[in-house]
């Protein structure tokens, strides 16, 4: 598989397909857990890689990809639930820094948020964790096509598992001060600062901070592979008929995120910015210290 300077991590197939789809000249390669796409796009040389979801997965398939293809930009893409109830479903969200949950950061949650809002311990504590994504992009770099679909700058939350009841995105939202939350961009942002890469965060807006996820189709998100995801939907009909418009309501949300996200990342090949850092940052290691 040949090498690009710019790799693109999703945690699911449903988010990267439609960008894949537009790769020219693509390549195929499946690893242990992760596959991978190359090929190009406005001239432009593109990686895009399925880690799987989660900080663990996302870490793990972070740091092999990287040390095996050294990229001179890594994007994590994908999607997000809504914080901000003024965050429209589909609508694309780019953070400038990024917050673990305190589950993630070995602080223990005792009890939620009281009526009057104080803070707990454990949320005060993550944000020693906070990071900021360094390749930082302005409203006016933003293509004019796109620019009514994009929030620029904000925090997004990384948590260990999906987020579906409206008073729990309240929680998150005050309790650390986020507009959007997913399970992998903490990882992503924390490779990258360890090997000193151009970091840039994609997302897509899935659900609104006031949708409901019902329990079951939350189940349905968390599974691993598309066989399994499928099995899992074909029990769910089988034991509740009427989540097929629960199911049909996910496939379409999943839809107008991934071409939203595609339409960006293709927007974004014709940048002179992305040109200017594919042409000219080279990672500050040398390969044979990246391998070991």
């Amino acid at each position: 598989m040949r090498s690009a300077p710019i790799a693109v991590f999703f945690a699911l197939k449903n988010e990267s397909g439609y960008f894949e789809d537009r790769l020219e000249n693509a390549e195929h390669l499946h690893g242990h857990g992760f596959r991978l796409v190359s090929g190009s796009l406005n001239g432009q040389e593109f990686l895009s890689v399925v880690t799987g979801m989660g900080i663990r997965n996302a870490q793990s398939v972070m740091e092999t990809v990287c040390r095996s293809h050294q990229p001179r930009l890594v994007i994590s893409s994908g999607f997000a639930g809504g914080l901000d109830p003024s965050l429209p479903k589909g609508g694309l969200f780019l953070a400038d820094e990024i917050l673990p949950a305190a589950e993630l950061v070995g602080e223990k949650l005792e009890g939620k948020l009281s009526e009057n809002g104080a803070f707990l311990e454990g949320f005060r504590r993550s944000e020693k964790e906070l990071l900021s994504v360094s390749l930082r992009l302005r409203a006016e770099d933003i293509p004019k096509e796109l620019r009514s679909k994009c929030r620029v700058g904000g925090r997004l939350l990384t948590v260990s598992n999906a987020v579906g009841d409206p008073k729990d995105k309240r929680e998150l939202a005050f309790g650390y001060r986020a507009q959007v939350v997913d399970m992998e961009s903490w990882a992503a942002a924390r490779v990258c600062r360890e090997m000193g890469l151009p970091f840039l965060s994609l997302r897509a807006v899935s659900d609104t901070a006031d949708e409901t996820l019902p329990r079951d189709v939350q189940k349905l998100v968390r599974q691993k592979s598309a066989a399994s995801r499928a099995g899992a939907a074909l029990q769910l009909l089988f034991q509740r008929p009427g989540s097929f418009k629960d199911l049909y309501r996910l496939y379409d949300s999943s839809v107008e995120c991934a071409l939203n996200l595609a339409d960006f990342l293709e927007a974004f090949s014709r940048m002179e910015k992305l040109r200017f850092l594919s042409e000219n940052f080279f990672p500050p290691q040398e390969s044979a210290k990246l391998l070991h």
